[in-house]
């Protein structure tokens, strides 16, 4: 009986197989012989199913307590070269007020630059009179992908 994450084992596992399993997948779309919205849409399934499977806290707790079982900061498994760390997060929020001072003029600033960037994007300053020239932008094309 297959498992789950046997389903992932045809994918490409080494660099190799990988460079030339996304140079099949590219010329697929590419030339039309699959329909490119159906092979987006297959990819955004897959990408969604492995960050969740990924990022569940039952499955790193028992990755971390896998990798603990490596006594070196860095070693190799399953063709990776994987190195162990840690990141420390602080929170100074409440702890002293001249931070939350600092914070709250941040939060206050930030709402100022938006609401100049509107009047500035708007093409006149109705308080001054002051006229602005159109501000440059970039338009990039996106497709949002919600599963049924």
């Amino acid at each position: 009986m297959e498992t789950a994450l046997q389903q992932f084992s045809v994918l490409p596992s080494t660099k190799e197989q990988r460079q030339s399993f996304i140079k099949m997948a590219v010329e697929e779309i590419t030339s039309g012989n699959i329909d490119a919205i159906k092979a987006d849409a297959i990819l955004k399934g897959a990408a969604d199913t492995i960050e969740a499977i990924r990022k569940h806290n039952d499955v790193k707790s028992a990755v971390q307590n896998s990798a603990d079982k490596y006594s070196e900061k860095t070693f190799s498994a399953y063709g990776y070269e994987i190195t162990k760390s840690s990141k420390t997060t602080y929170d100074y929020k409440g702890i002293d007020t001249v931070l939350d001072s600092l914070y709250g003029q941040m939060e206050q600033l930030k709402q100022a630059i938006k609401a100049r960037e509107a009047t500035v994007k708007s093409g006149f300053d109705p308080a001054t009179g002051e006229t602005f020239a159109p501000v440059p932008f970039t338009q990039t094309d996106i497709l949002s992908y919600k599963l049924k």
